[in-house]
């Protein structure tokens, strides 16, 4: 079963053809880029993730909709990092957050 990490990974290869080049053109340091690849987004910043997902050409949504459990992470998060979601979710709804 090819897993999202595996997704992102082989988009980035098919796309880019090197991590080295996907480094120099995104501008994410080779160092962030390798620690994406071996690790996931999961340990990436919420702007390394944006950066990503507008090279690769995904929503940031959508690469949470295969694991179903957005709504338990929310759950998760304290009132600042809920704040910082409900922000995001209103400059979505107001459009003036361009992804």
């Amino acid at each position: 079963m090819i897993t999202l990490h595996d997704l992102i990974r082989i988009e980035l290869f098919r796309q880019y053809g090197s991590l080295r080049q996907f480094s120099s053109r995104t501008g994410i340091p080779l160092s962030t880029v390798n620690c994406l690849i071996m690790h996931g987004i999961n340990y990436c910043s919420f702007n390394t993730v944006v950066t990503v997902c507008n090279a690769l050409s995904i929503q940031p949504i959508d690469l949470y909709q295969d694991e179903g459990k957005l709504l338990d992470r929310l759950e998760l998060l304290d009132t600042k990092g809920l704040r910082a979601v409900n922000a995001i979710f209103k400059m979505i709804k107001d459009e003036t957050f361009n992804i």
